[in-house]
């Protein structure tokens, strides 16, 4: 309004381009503790391979959510224990599903993991290999650890669903 009103010559200047918008503070971050992390594992136990394996990975990586939907698996060399970040999986209702750069640089890294992560994720790529078996031609190759039962990419918000601490504590 003010826009229209400079551009009408009734004002010399926008007021309100000299108005500072204060900051909002900042959430604070949601971080779990040693207890609920050990009583995530437990229930991680009797959890499907797929879950258990998105959260150990999680856990041990500090990974974002659409890092992790958006690894894929030539992003893991299992001979140095090593994955790395490239991607994002990210979701808008105008483009749907869209892979894009990470949030920084510096977000691209890689990192190390113990034996016991990778031997977690062979054993998921096998089952995943099993279930791509299975469904032929209906599986979409994306070449994505964490995919829909098609093999298509998880949306961020169906991860939100049904892949959280606390949904998964609740199943079980």
């Amino acid at each position: 309004m003010f826009s229209y009103a400079v551009k009408m010559e009734m004002l010399t200047d926008n007021p309100c381009k000299r108005v500072t918008v204060p900051k909002g503070e900042k959430k604070e971050k949601d971080i779990y503790t040693l207890e609920e992390v050990a009583q995530l594992f437990q229930v991680l136990e009797t959890a499907p391979l797929k879950y258990r394996t998105f959260f150990t990975l999680a856990i041990y990586s500090g990974f974002r959510r659409g890092e992790m939907l958006g690894l894929e698996w030539k992003d893991i060399d299992r001979e140095h224990n090593v994955i790395s970040v490239r991607r994002t999986s990210n979701y808008t209702a105008s483009k749907g599903i869209y892979t894009d750069t990470t949030k920084t640089k510096k977000s691209q890294r890689s990192l190390k993991f113990p034996q016991c992560v990778m031997d977690m994720l062979r054993d998921y790529k096998a089952e995943q290999d099993e279930e791509r078996i299975k469904l032929g031609t209906k599986w979409q190759d994306y070449d994505r650890l964490f995919v829909k039962w098609d093999g298509r990419p998880m949306n961020i918000g169906c991860s939100q669903r049904t892949m959280t601490a606390e949904s998964i504590i609740i199943q079980n």
